[in-house]
């Protein structure tokens, strides 16, 4: 399934700065960064669910239900990261 409802802006803590895209190459961009991070199994096949199989239909619902996103993702040899995704143009500012 794909959207149209406009772009999103997309982060991930220390490797993404705040990108604004249109929706699938928003979560395509994403995907290329997380599936780089060192994440446990789990994780990884969670946020390849969510992001690399090229559905967008349950971020769609994630942000219908909440309006933006954060995905803590807990970094092997410790740490974590931060993936964000928001509707591009809602002024939501970034922690860093």
């Amino acid at each position: 399934m794909t959207s149209d409802d406009g772009d999103l802006t997309v982060a991930v803590d220390d490797r993404l700065p705040p990108t604004a895209l249109p929706f699938e190459t928003a979560l395509t961009t994403l995907w290329q960064v997380v599936r780089q991070l060192p994440i446990g199994e789990y994780q990884y096949r969670a946020m390849h669910c969510l992001l690399g199989k090229g559905s967008t239909l349950e971020m769609e619902r994630l942000l219908d239900d909440r309006g933006a996103v954060d995905l803590p993702l807990d970094l092997t040899g410790g740490g974590t990261a931060i993936v964000r995704v928001w509707r591009a143009g809602q002024g939501r500012a970034v922690r860093s």
